[in-house]
């Protein structure tokens, strides 16, 4: 018995430095597991989904159209789940305009001076958007969580150009007074159908927007390979990007047709040649955008950032 108890007395220093290194080894891994999260990063993304520039104008739906950005970003990571990230990018916004009808009068006197009410009736009379902006990203807060993470910052956008082309089919009809009926189809004497497209400039704002992410790590060997995710993101126009301010109509059919800027006449020696006023500079002075659709990020990380996990082998 006594030897034994010398046995086991006589290991129990040699246990007990064991035990020492081995949580000088553990403490070591943590603290190295720590520090590693620490450091900077660059990332890249593509995106694309649904995109709107609302008019805001009563009557008129506004409906969505393909959108897009495509930027890179710095960042630094402040501990193994929060980091703080600023960037740029270029995107672009669609949108269009629900068709509607309606129809425009016009009184000319024609090559015999005899009065003439020409009557346009415009069929699916409708109008697509497209802006582009350069965003900048000041601030973009993100927290992860294992696979996970979701971030929100803000971005204020740059106007690189807007384009409007308004659309519709036309139909030329005539009526003179002095006699009974409609003459219609007779290209000869300007009663046509025919469609109108007209493209037009527009002028927009500078937009800021409340941006926000949530996404998930598709490649997930953080020895081996950089990063890549998957996000679901919105981009929500906190401003108005109209030019335009002050008071306009509120809009429907009949608002439209009385509209006397929205149709343009060529003459009265041409009264079959008519063109587009922009609706969105024309009637509305409220524009807000929106973008919400998927995005793939790819992270570049420098040595030092690369998230290496706690080793706690012998």
């Amino acid at each position: 018995m006594n030897s034994q108890r010398s046995i086991v007395s006589g290991q129990l220093p040699k246990l007990a430095i064991m035990l020492m290194l081995a949580c000088s080894h553990q403490a070591a891994a943590q603290k190295y597991y720590i520090d590693r999260y620490k450091g900077h990063r660059v990332s890249t993304w593509i995106g694309g989904g649904y995109s709107s520039l609302d008019l805001h104008i009563n009557g008129i739906s506004t409906l969505g159209y393909v959108g897009g950005n495509l930027g890179a970003s710095y960042g630094y990571s402040l501990n193994a789940h929060l980091s703080l990230n600023a960037g740029m990018e270029y995107s672009q916004l669609g949108s269009s305009t629900k068709p509607l009808n309606f129809i425009k009068e016009l009184v000319i006197l024609d090559s015999e001076e005899d009065m003439l009410t020409m009557r346009y009736v415009f069929n699916r009379y409708r109008e697509r958007q497209r802006a582009h902006y350069l965003n900048f990203i000041p601030l973009n807060v993100e927290y992860a969580d294992g696979r996970l993470y979701c971030a929100a910052g803000v971005k204020v956008g740059l106007n690189m150009g807007a384009t409007s082309v308004t659309m519709a089919d036309k139909e030329t009809t005539g009526v003179y007074p002095e006699y009974i009926g409609t003459y219609k189809d007779m290209p000869d004497h300007y009663f046509t159908q025919q469609n109108v497209q007209t493209t037009n400039s527009i002028d927009f704002k500078v937009n800021v927007m409340a941006s926000a992410e949530v996404g998930i790590n598709i490649a997930r060997d953080v020895q081996k390979s950089d990063p890549v995710r998957l996000a679901l993101f919105c981009d929500y126009g906190l401003s108005n990007i109209a030019k335009k301010s002050g008071a306009l109509p509120s809009s429907s059919n009949s608002a439209v047709e009385q509209n006397p800027n929205l149709v343009v006449i060529a003459s009265e020696e041409h009264p079959e040649i008519v063109s587009f006023n922009s609706l969105t500079t024309t009637m509305s002075n409220h524009v807000t955008s929106l973008m919400v659709g998927l995005k793939l990020v790819i992270f570049f990380e420098s040595p030092s950032t690369k998230k290496v996990y706690p080793c706690f082998c012998q």
